[in-house]
C-alpha cells in the first residue's frame, strides 16, 4: 500500500518547524494585546480563560479564503517552472482542489486574535466597540509547550501560537513547502495515475498529510497585506476530540466559542517557605508584637518582621497580563478605577487569603483594608502584590 515519503514529510515538518522556532524567538519580552469590549474584559478575568472564537463567525471569515487563493496562485507559478504536460498539471492541481474540499468540510478551528500594538484605530473599531480594552499578555506563556500541553489533555484540543503572514511574505511561506507537497502528490499520481484509490473516480482521493498540514497551516496564519499594519498574532485551538463548547447570544445571533483555560488563574500566589509572623502575635492594630510577648529569639523576631514588610512584588499578583490599555473615552480616570477594582476584589478573593493562612480570612475576605498604589495592591500591613499597569490610548476621544 502507497505511503507518503517520510523523508518529504520531515522537510515539510522542518520548515513549519523554523517558522515555529522563529515565533518563539519573536515572543520573548514581548505583550501580545487582545482587544475587547467591556463583556469580554469582565469574562477573562473572571473565568481566567480566553475564549477562542469558531473561525467561521469572526467579524471577517473571508479573510480565510485569502490563504487558500495565496495556496493556488504558487502552486499554478510553481507548475509553470516544472517540465511537465499539461495533463499532469491538471491532475496535479485537481489533486490539490480535492484536498481543499476535504480539509474544507472538516475544517473546525477556534481562534483569539491578538496585536503587538495594543492602541490601533482599527482594532478599537472592529473589536472594542465604543468602550474597549486592550489586554496586554505576555507572549511566553503560549509557548511554553509543558504549560500548554497540560491545557491540550484538560480541553482535548490541540492549541497553536503563531504571527500572521501578510501578503508577499505568506506567499514566501507557501513557495517554502509547495514543492515538497507537489513531490508527495507526484508520487502518489505515480501509483495512481487517475488519482483514484479506490475506484475509477478521483473524487475517492486519500487524504494526503502534507496537503493537510498546507491546508491548515496557511488559510489559518495569512492574510492580505492590506491588513499588515495590524501585526497580527492568532491562538488557533483544533479540537482532537468532541470539545466543550460554550455559546454566547450577541446582536448577531449566537456564536460557538472554547476556552484556553489558565490552569493556575490569573491571580499567582508565590508564597515561598520564609517564616512569618503567625497572625497570634499581630496586635489589633496589625503591627508584630514586641519580641518578649512572642517565643522566638531576637534573630527569629526580626527575620519574620522582615518577611512580613519586604514582601515584594515577585511574591505573587497578577499572572500572565502585564499591562491593560482603556480605549478611547472622555472618562478614562473613571474607568480605570473600575478596571483596578475589579482587579483588586478578584486578586483579594483569590491571594489574600493564601497570604493570612487563616480560616476568618478564607470565609470572609475584607477588601476595606486595602487599597490600589502605583501598579501594586498595597495591604494594611505592609504587603503588597503587582497588578497589571493601566494605561490611557494615545488617540483622541470622538463622540
Amino acid at each position: 500500500m502507497w505511503k507518503e515519503d517520510i523523508n518529504v514529510i520531515n522537510k515539510i515538518n522542518t520548515v513549519l518547524k523554523t517558522h515555529e522556532e522563529q515565533n518563539v524567538q519573536a515572543v520573548k519580552n514581548k505583550l501580545f494585546y487582545h482587544y475587547t469590549n467591556p463583556a469580554g474584559l469582565l469574562g477573562i478575568f473572571q473565568s481566567a480563560s480566553l475564549w477562542a472564537t469558531h473561525f467561521r463567525f469572526l467579524n471577517d471569515v473571508t479573510e480565510f479564503e485569502y490563504g487558500i487563493e495565496t495556496i493556488f496562485k504558487v502552486l499554478e507559478e510553481y507548475l509553470e517552472t516544472q517540465e511537465l504536460k499539461d495533463s499532469e498539471i491538471k491532475l496535479i492541481t485537481q489533486v490539490f482542489l480535492l484536498q481543499k474540499s476535504l480539509e474544507e468540510k472538516n475544517f473546525n478551528a477556534y481562534i483569539a486574535c491578538f496585536c503587538t500594538n495594543g492602541d490601533l484605530l482599527s482594532q478599537w473599531r472592529g473589536y472594542a466597540g465604543s468602550s474597549g480594552y486592550a489586554i496586554g499578555f505576555t507572549g511566553d506563556i503560549f509557548n511554553d509547550k509543558d504549560y500548554v500541553d497540560n491545557i491540550e489533555k484538560n480541553t482535548n484540543v490541540r492549541w497553536e501560537f503563531g504571527k500572521v503572514y501578510y501578503g508577499s511574505d505568506a506567499e514566501e511561506l507557501v513557495r517554502d513547502l509547495i514543492p515538497y507537497c507537489v513531490e508527495i502528490v507526484k508520487s502518489y499520481l505515480i501509483e495512481y495515475p487517475t488519482g483514484s484509490t479506490r475506484t475509477g473516480s478521483i473524487e475517492f482521493i486519500q487524504t494526503l498529510s502534507s496537503l493537510k498540514m498546507l491546508f491548515y497551516q496557511i488559510p489559518f496564519f495569512s492574510k492580505h497585506g492590506g491588513f499588515k499594519e495590524e501585526m497580527e498574532w492568532r491562538l488557533v485551538g483544533t479540537p482532537m476530540d468532541i470539545p466543550t463548547t460554550h455559546f454566547r447570544a450577541t446582536t448577531a445571533g449566537i456564536i460557538p466559542y472554547i476556552e484556553f483555560n489558565f490552569l493556575k488563574g490569573f491571580f499567582e500566589i508565590d508564597i515561598d517557605d520564609r517564616n512569618y509572623m503567625p497572625d497570634e502575635f499581630i496586635d489589633e492594630n496589625g503591627f508584630p508584637k514586641p519580641r518578649k510577648e512572642t517565643p522566638f529569639s531576637r534573630k527569629e523576631w526580626k527575620e519574620r518582621i522582615d518577611n512580613m514588610f519586604v514582601m515584594g512584588p515577585d511574591q505573587g499578583g497578577v499572572g500572565h497580563i502585564e499591562e491593560i490599555i482603556i480605549g478611547p473615552t472622555s472618562n478614562f480616570e473613571t474607568q480605570k478605577h473600575a478596571v483596578e477594582d475589579m482587579i483588586k476584589q478578584l486578586a483579594h478573593r483569590s491571594i489574600y487569603p493564601y497570604m493570612l493562612k487563616t480560616q476568618e480570612a478564607q470565609e470572609s475576605p475584607d477588601a476595606n483594608n486595602i487599597s490600589v498604589g502605583g501598579d501594586y495592591i498595597c495591604y494594611r500591613d505592609g504587603r503588597y502584590l503587582r497588578i497589571p499597569k493601566i494605561s490611557q490610548s494615545k488617540i483622541p476621544f470622538k463622540p
